[in-house]
């Protein structure tokens, strides 16, 4: 024998605020909510990218300097690579932020 499925749909005034209804003809734009909410970024994480970013940054001339200083060359282009790196993510955010707009 097959098995009875139960389908209920549920009207907006039963639904959770600022989740849509789901119903059987509105599972799609239920899917692209999700979607979007999932893709949601939280703003306080791109400020806490940006200043790991300049720290990374900071770091790498701090060091590059130390090396310059003491005639170390390891040191020095270690400090240019993390400067670098530094560099490089901060402009990844900004254009992560340009395209956010």
């Amino acid at each position: 024998m097959g098995s009875m499925v139960l389908v209920t749909a549920v009207t907006s005034s039963q639904a959770e605020p600022g989740v849509p209804a789901r119903s059987g003809l509105g599972l799609a734009s239920a899917d692209s909510w999700v979607r979007r909410q999932c893709q949601r970024r939280d703003p306080m994480m791109g400020a806490e990218n940006k200043a790991a970013n300049k720290v990374t940054e900071i770091k790498g001339k701090i060091k590059k300097k130390a090396g310059q200083a003491t005639d170390d060359a390891d040191l020095e282009a270690k400090g240019r690579a993390e400067e670098s790196k530094g560099d490089l993510k901060q402009a990844g955010e900004k254009a992560k932020d340009a395209f956010k707009r």
